[in-house]
């Protein structure tokens, strides 16, 4: 797959011909741009560290040290293991459309193929490395600033090291890392002027945010040096210590990549292969493995075993019924029938602060066919939510009966409407613009903001585009009321995997012809018919 570097240009140029007539042929379009697009500019392919695993977006920031100021992009591998798990779905989906079509003998299949091994094995090494890097964590979760230890590298091997005499040992079992890239990840992705990847991030003095427990300075989650992204000011840095503590392994990363998984294990047949290694049996060990961490409906870490994860996102108690049903699956391949998983948390509205549990029930809901599809439906589209995709994914796996007689339904002109409205240029929101004078500006009251509340009128009066989020089916929704500000916008350039998915899924569910024929109509633009070359 020999990767075509300037693609923006043309993807905006083209995305212009159509912005008031989207239709089948520019959303097939779009999704192959995006695809080109994350393998450039979100993806180094890849087994080194750091590699094969999405960025989650670029962040937009001003270099206040410049005169004049400017803008510089600092990369950002957030939450990266949920990425990861819908990188894996996007391939899944992708793969099963491709064998449909009978493109199952050119270059870019066989390219495919690699990819999802490369992102498998991506996993087992986030595995490998996890008590590697915690080998340098206190026990607590409120630890002075001075006291979070930067992890060593291994720059002959290209390795991360364990605490010198922690007699730590790289561990596959389960418990896993977010990211593992080095800020040698610059040298790829040269549109970037830093990089997070939740190990590995900016760091400044000055920037170092304190939180107060008892009395003393310390600090929580790992956010200081966040929001650091000038690599020309004084005293810049990239430090290996972002592993501390927010970013311990949680269930919303479990259950992400867990989807992933589970549609490889739908849609790549046992006797697909990458290099003598069925990609089905090694999708299905690691969901068994990442399951297996489980300590009864809790997920702990196993270096800090006597107190829970420092982000409390460990304890699965609420949607054990649905674990145990994937877990069957990956056991012995057979489908659940039983509806048995409770919703908790009542409504969880937009004018709910914490929106993720309720992405969380119907994100393992849908793999584990545990509630009714009426339920499903009413929770992915109802007080606000447009997250019709995770209707699409219960149907593409289970083929459930449509309840439209029912008043609630995902239908092909919805998904069709919602693919439109993701504008070429792909799902981004620009906090920072110039003006005519080649000046920045800043559109937005409070610059330091990373996320902006609007109500829906001052939406349309900032033309902020409607897929402006990294993901749009996992953590957005539109506020009840016209005076309502709960419709959040982060800032930045996102990889685009929650269009790929829905675009890939209504295929599989409404068929190929329905959403205009010839899925690889245009790909020859994006990707020359060669094998991938990794550097």
């Amino acid at each position: 797959m020999k990767l075509l570097k300037p693609i923006l240009v043309a993807c905006i140029l083209l995305g212009n011909l159509g912005v008031f007539a989207q239709n089948d042929s520019l959303n097939r379009q779009k999704y192959w741009c995006f695809r080109q697009r994350l393998v450039t500019k979100f993806i180094k392919p890849g087994l080194k560290p750091g590699e094969s695993i999405p960025a989650k977006k670029y962040t937009i920031g001003v270099a206040w040290s410049s005169r004049p100021a400017k803008l510089v992009k600092k990369l950002e591998w957030g939450d990266a293991t949920i990425h990861l798990g819908w990188y894996m779905s996007v391939m899944a989906t992708e793969l099963e459309l491709l064998q449909r079509s009978g493109k199952t003998n050119d270059a870019y299949y066989k390219n495919l193929l690699q990819e999802i091994y490369f992102a498998l094995n991506a996993f087992n090494r986030l595995d490998d490395a996890a008590e590697v890097v915690w080998s340098y964590a206190p026990d607590d979760c409120y630890t002075h600033i001075d006291k979070v230890e930067p992890v060593l590298w291994d720059t002959l091997n290209g390795c991360w090291l364990p605490k010198p005499g922690s007699g730590i040992q790289p561990q596959r079992n389960g418990f896993f890392i977010r990211s593992d890239g080095n800020a040698n990840l610059l040298n790829y992705f040269t549109d970037a002027s830093s990089i997070n990847t939740s190990l590995v991030r900016p760091w400044q003095w000055k920037d170092s945010v304190f939180t107060v427990k008892r009395g003393e300075k310390s600090t929580h989650g790992g956010s200081f040096g966040f929001y650091a992204c000038d690599p020309n000011a004084p005293g810049f840095e990239h430090r290996a210590n972002g592993y501390y503590a927010g970013s311990e392994a949680s269930q919303d990363q479990i259950f992400n990549l867990l989807m992933g998984l589970v549609l490889i294990c739908e849609f790549v047949e046992e006797e697909i292969m990458y290099d003598g290694i069925s990609l089905k049996l090694m999708a299905r060990e690691i969901g068994l493995r990442l399951i297996g961490q489980y300590k009864g409906t809790e997920f702990r870490n196993p270096l800090k075993p006597n107190r829970i994860i420092c982000n409390f996102g460990g304890n699965s108690f609420a949607f054990w019924q649905s674990i145990k049903k994937v877990e069957r699956y990956f056991e012995t391949g057979k489908k659940n029938r039983v509806k048995d998983q409770i919703y908790f948390w009542g409504k969880m509205d937009c004018k709910t602060s914490y929106q993720v549990n309720r992405a969380l029930y119907v994100i393992i809901s849908s793999l584990a066919n545990t509630t009714p599809q009426q339920d499903l439906c009413k929770y992915s589209k109802e007080d606000g939510f447009t997250w019709g995709l995770y209707y699409l994914l219960r149907r593409a796996i289970y083929n459930p009966p449509v309840l439209a007689r029912r008043g609630c339904n995902y239908t092909l002109e919805d998904v069709k409407t919602e693919l439109g409205l993701c504008p070429f240029r792909g799902p981004h929101f620009d906090a920072y613009a110039y003006d005519d004078a080649g000046q920045f500006k800043i559109d937005r009251t409070n610059q330091e903001r990373n996320f902006h509340e609007y109500t829906k009128q001052e939406i349309l009066d900032n033309m902020v585009p409607l897929w402006h989020f990294s993901n749009r089916f996992y953590q957005i929704c539109t506020p009840a009321s016209a005076d309502q500000k709960r419709f959040i916008v982060e800032q930045g350039e996102f990889n685009g995997l929650d269009y790929m998915l829905l675009y890939n899924l209504s295929l599989i569910v409404f068929g190929t012809d329905a959403m205009g024929g010839n899925y690889t109509h245009t790909r020859e633009f994006y990707f020359k018919d060669t094998e991938m070359i990794i550097k």
